[in-house]
């Protein structure tokens, strides 16, 4: 009988016992995610480094999360670094993390006003083209305006002509005539076989 007693005193006790190592190891985390300048940082991502779990801050830039006291927690928001910061240094109430903003550099914008359609339809026709710009303009499916030459024209001095006389409407209308007038010629002769 005593065999049986310290038996189930032992199954009672060793349970509690690992449950409650298994608590000690977590910590849960209480706190807010500001800017520098004091503003809150709503619906900032909190992730656990070693879990990939996570939350995201309230409107007013709180959150709880329950992690590893061994854990790194990752804190990243649109428009703010990420920031990084151990558990052990965080306390379980009134946490403060302060975000520092991100500055994006903006390449140069010209912009140039225009009176008349005219006036613009020209400035675009005429433009001088830098390399890259060149080299985005050959398009799939479109001739190479660098290396296609047909006979008895010459290039236009730069891609933006060469689209233009692709796509001005009588090129269009003609290459439309041209497609309808294979599709009947076909037709035509498949119809009289």
């Amino acid at each position: 009988m005593g065999k049986i007693k310290l038996l189930i005193q032992f199954i009672i006790i060793v349970p509690a016992f690992v449950i409650s190592s298994q608590q000690t190891d977590y910590k849960s985390i209480n706190g807010h995610i500001i800017a520098i300048d004091f503003e809150t940082v709503s619906f900032a991502t909190i992730i656990s480094v070693k879990t990939k779990l996570g939350t995201i801050s309230s409107e007013n830039g709180g959150f709880f999360i329950r992690v590893s006291q061994t854990d790194t927690l990752k804190i990243s928001s649109i428009g703010f670094k990420t920031k990084h910061i151990a558990v052990a240094e965080l306390n379980k109430e009134k946490n403060y993390i302060i975000l520092t903003r991100e500055v994006y550099q903006l390449s140069d914008i010209n912009i140039m006003g225009f009176t008349k359609w005219e006036e613009f339809k020209q400035e675009i026709i005429h433009k001088k083209l830098k390399p890259l710009e060149q080299k985005v303009l050959v398009i799939k499916g479109l001739p190479d305006p660098f290396t296609i030459l047909t006979p008895n024209t010459q290039l236009p001095s730069n891609p933006i002509s060469l689209i233009y006389e692709l796509f001005k409407k009588e090129a269009v209308i003609k290459r439309k005539q041209k497609r309808w007038n294979r599709i009947y010629v076909k037709s035509w002769q498949e119809y009289h076989k």
